[in-house]
């Protein structure tokens, strides 16, 4: 991941916030973790799951 796909994630994240949609992201590499933590992507709006099956169970 670099900071222009960074960006963009982040402002998709923003947006989908601002019109009151909750964010999941599940599956996401270690490498592209430590990544967006370092370029500061809002993850205190999202919902990290490790796998699909759980970000599709609401009761995880």
């Amino acid at each position: 991941m670099d900071s222009a796909s960074a960006q963009q994630l982040s402002k998709l994240i923003e947006s989908l916030h601002l019109i009151g949609v909750d964010t999941t992201l599940s599956g996401l590499r270690l490498d592209i973790a430590i990544t967006a933590g370092q370029l500061q992507l809002p993850f205190d709006k999202v919902t990290i799951k490790s796998t699909l099956a759980q970000a599709i169970n609401t009761n995880e």
